[in-house]
Formats: structure tokens, C-alpha cells, sequence
């Protein structure tokens, strides 16, 4: 510090303004100044004790620091150990994930090949005592089905499993085919019987129509014994009901209304007026005179023919009742004309025949050109004996007319 820069401290202007001595007040003031460095030092060491402490601490700081910096440093590679397992056990995971999904993918598939090869106690036991009839027969019977088509799959025959259950799914199958032999032959009796309603046991056949197409898939040879036997049995009851009916139903037309005599254009003279009469009636007029009978004017008379045309299906004429009525205000057999006869015998053969075939392809898994050929079979000779009585019919009608 030079003179000029003291001259501009405050204390020294002060100094030098009050007219003091500078060398007394330099003493004065360095006097102070030991005085001050005295209370200065005295006070360093009064605090002595407490800077001991305050190192005391900062050195037991330091090493708790240090403590934590070791700490925190194995925390630390301890974390990045951490992180490496985490990353293992996500391989392992992933690992044991995929070792889940294909056994479970294995023991599916195992489960579902044990399933299909093990013979239940309580399949056995239905498919061998319970009555056929019965629901859970044919629920069992459907089993079976599914079993002995598994059985026979390549790679199921291969396994040493299938091989020590085949022998006994076929076993059951003999007897379960036996069974179901019996019942439908037994149903094809009850069509035999005189007087039976067939459509009862039909209905009892398409109720159990599973039996016959187990008997297709497993035994084709009882089952082709079994429609053969339906066949026969069809066909010839079919054959004798419409033959009767046809029959008996013939002896209900009145063959007294109208002869070969009974034509329009007759050259014969005695014939003139009867057919005059008949042109006049089927127009509507009356006749002048009768013919023999009062009968013969009405030959060509529409009368109710047109209800043959107009109610098809009406029901036909059953001959025991039909036979009987009142006719003419007297009690005797009625007599009905070749037109409604002709649509009794033809309505009848027709919804018979629908039904028929309807069963056929229902019961016996048919259709098409099959379906045809084996209706054909059943009903082809009742069919027959109605187009050669039509034939001889038609033939007998010309045969007269000329």
C-alpha cells in the first residue's frame, strides 16, 4: 500500500484530522490488535475441545462414507450379477415354457389316443345287457362305432396298444351285430303279421335307423341280409294288399250303367233314341223316352264326376265300409262308378309308394339312382299287376266299343 492509498483509509484520515501522534496511535493500535489476537487465541483454544469433536465426527463421517461406498460398490455388482441371472431365467423360462406347451401338446394327444383305445366297464356292460331300444344304447352304440373306426386307422393298429384292444372291440362287435340282427329281424316279423299296421313298425325302424348304418360300416353282410329280408317282406305285403284291394274295390263299380251298347254314333236303330237321349241329357235337355230303364238316359250325364277331378285327395274307399249304404232310399251294397274307384286304387298306391320311398332313403341311406333300384324292388310288382290291370282294362273298354 502506498502513501497515497493510506492517506485514504478512515482510521488514518481520522487520525491525521484529529491532531493526534501517529507514533502513540500506532502503538494504541497495535496494542488492540495483541489484545484482540489474545481474546482471538484464547477463544481458538476454548473451542479446542469442540474442533477435537468436530474431527472426531468428520473422521467417523469419512469412514461411514466409506463404509457405504464399499456397500453401495458390491450392491452395485451385485446388481449387474442380478441382471445375468434375470437374463438366465428368462432363458430358462422360456425354456421351460416351451418343455409345458409340448407335453401338454404330447399328453393331449396321448390322452386323447388313451380315450379312443380304452374299452370302458360301462360300455361294455350296456352295449351286452341293455335293451336295445333304449337311448343309451344307441349313445354307447355310437361310441363303439367311433372305436372300431380308430381300431382300424394304420397308425393306431401299429401302437402295442391297439393291439391288445382290438381283439376285444371285435369281440364286442360280434355281439353287438348279433344284437342288432336279432331286434331288426324281429321288427321285420312284426310286418308279417295278418291285419298289422306296418307303418307302426317302420315308425319303430327309423327310430333305430343308427343300427343299420352301424351294421353297414361293420358287418355289409347282415346288413344286405337284413334289406333283403325288408325287400321280401315289403314286396310281397305290398303285393297282396293292393291286389285285394284292387280286387274287392273292382266289384264296388256299377257295370248295370253303361254297356258297349252305350255309345254316341250307333248305327243301330233301336240304339238311335237312347243315344238322342243321352246327347239331350249331357246338355242338359230331357230326354222323350226312356231306354229299357230309366237308368240308361243318364250314361253320358256329368252328374258329380267332376268332384274326382276337383278333391284328388279325398279319402279313398275302404271296401268292407264302403260295400254297405243306402242307395236308391234301399239298404244294399252301393255301387260307385269306374272314376272314383279308378282314383281310390291310384291315390292309394301313389301315397303308399311316397312313403315307401321316403323310408327307403331315410332307413336304408339311399338316394338318387340307389333309391330307385331298391323302390323298385319293393314295389315294383304291385306297380306291375296295376299296369297290366289298367292295360286289360283299357283293352276290354275298345274291345267293346268296336
Amino acid at each position: 500500500m502506498d502513501l497515497k492509498d493510506s492517506l485514504k483509509d478512515s482510521i488514518i484520515k481520522e487520525a491525521l484530522n484529529s491532531g493526534v501522534d501517529l507514533r502513540q496511535y500506532s502503538q494504541q493500535v497495535e496494542q488492540q490488535l495483541q489484545e484482540v489476537e489474545l481474546v482471538s487465541v484464547q477463544d481458538y483454544v476454548n473451542q479446542g475441545t469442540s474442533l477435537a469433536q468436530l474431527h472426531s465426527q468428520f473422521t467417523h463421517c469419512d469412514a461411514a462414507l466409506e463404509r457405504m461406498e464399499n456397500l453401495l460398490s458390491t450392491f452395485r455388482s451385485q446388481l449387474g450379477g442380478l441382471s445375468s441371472d434375470i437374463l438366465q431365467l428368462q432363458h430358462q423360462s422360456a425354456q421351460l415354457g416351451l418343455r409345458l406347451s409340448n407335453r401338454q401338446a404330447a399328453r393331449s394327444l396321448a390322452g386323447q389316443m388313451i380315450d379312443d383305445l380304452v374299452i370302458p366297464e360301462a360300455l361294455i356292460r350296456h352295449l351286452l345287457e341293455t335293451p336295445v331300444t333304449e337311448p343309451v344304447f344307441s349313445e354307447q352304440l355310437i361310441i363303439l362305432q367311433a372305436k372300431l373306426a380308430l381300431s382300424g386307422d394304420h397308425h393306431q393298429r401299429c401302437s402295442r396298444a391297439a393291439q391288445d384292444v382290438v381283439p376285444v372291440l371285435g369281440a364286442l362287435r360280434i355281439k353287438v351285430v348279433e344284437r342288432l340282427r336279432h331286434f331288426l329281424l324281429l321288427k321285420l316279423q312284426q310286418l308279417r303279421r295278418p291285419l298289422a299296421n306296418y307303418q307302426l313298425p317302420q315308425n319303430s325302424l327309423l327310430k333305430h335307423k343308427s343300427f343299420y348304418h352301424f351294421l353297414i360300416t361293420q358287418e355289409p353282410e347282415i346288413a344286405y341280409e337284413v334289406r333283403q329280408d325288408y325287400v321280401q317282406t315289403m314286396s310281397k305285403l305290398y303285393f297282396s294288399y293292393f291286389k285285394s284291394y284292387s280286387t274287392r274295390l273292382l266289384k264296388l263299380v256299377d257295370t248295370n250303367s253303361v254297356n258297349k251298347d252305350d255309345v254316341l254314333g250307333s248305327e243301330d236303330a233301336s240304339l238311335g233314341a237312347a243315344a238322342a237321349a243321352a246327347a239331350r241329357s249331357l246338355f242338359g235337355r230331357a230326354a222323350p223316352s226312356a231306354r229299357n230303364s230309366s237308368s240308361k238316359s243318364t250314361v253320358f250325364t256329368l252328374g258329380t264326376r267332376i268332384e274326382v277331378v276337383t278333391n284328388l285327395e279325398a279319402p279313398v274307399l275302404v271296401p268292407h265300409a264302403a260295400a254297405t249304404g243306402t242307395s236308391a232310399g234301399h239298404k244294399g251294397e252301393t255301387k260307385y262308378s269306374y272314376e272314383i274307384v279308378f282314383r281310390s286304387q291310384h291315390y292309394a298306391l301313389a301315397d303308399n309308394a311316397c312313403r315307401e320311398y321316403l323310408f327307403l332313403c331315410e332307413f336304408f341311406h339311399v338316394e338318387r339312382a340307389p333309391a330307385m333300384e331298391l323302390f323298385q324292388e319293393v314295389m315294383g310288382k304291385t306297380c306291375t299287376i296295376y299296369m297290366v290291370s289298367k292295360k286289360h282294362c283299357l283293352t276290354m273298354t275298345v274291345t267293346n266299343v268296336i
